[in-house]
């Protein structure tokens, strides 16, 4: 009875591990990375969804401002089988779209002008963060296992 419960609520099921590289060219169209799988018990993928996320920020204490962004997504479908006490791994690719303010365009488009956008980026505290989110949906659990994996574009 026990093992039922730790079943459907995921406890000692299927872990899931994103790997991808810890930066990547901002002018990417393209993430790729890996995706691990471990599982005390044998345990079936349905499938895997995918997001990449830009969360910008700007701004200082009370002043600040965040905006997150879907950069974009993208769906594994399975089944793909984890064996007990091994793991499995998957490539995948999510093609993105990033979104340039007028100032990012400025920076990247004349060199006289890029270390001024950057001071003034920096007074404004502006950044941006990405990460990648990933939510597996596993046969038989109510839980569904995920991962996030920040990076950064430089």
């Amino acid at each position: 009875m026990l093992h039922k419960v730790k079943q459907w609520l995921g406890i000692e099921g299927v872990k899931i591990e994103v790997v991808i590289a810890e930066e990547f060219d901002k002018k990417t169209n393209l993430i790729n990375g890996q995706v691990r799988f471990s599982s005390q018990h044998t345990q079936v993928v349905n499938n895997i969804k995918f997001k990449v996320i830009e969360k910008y920020t700007r701004g200082r204490e009370d002043e600040m401002l965040v905006d997150e962004y879907l950069l974009g997504q993208g769906l594994i479908n399975g089944p793909l089988e984890v064996p007990a006490e091994s793991t499995v791994e998957m490539n995948f690719s999510i093609p993105i779209k990033r979104e340039y303010s007028q100032m990012d365009e400025l920076e990247e488009s004349n060199f006289m002008v890029k270390s001024i956008v950057k001071l003034a980026k920096k007074f404004q505290n502006a950044h941006s963060t990405f990460r990648v989110e990933a939510v597996a949906n596993i046969e038989g659990t109510a839980l569904s296992p995920f991962s996030v994996k920040e990076f950064s574009m430089k």
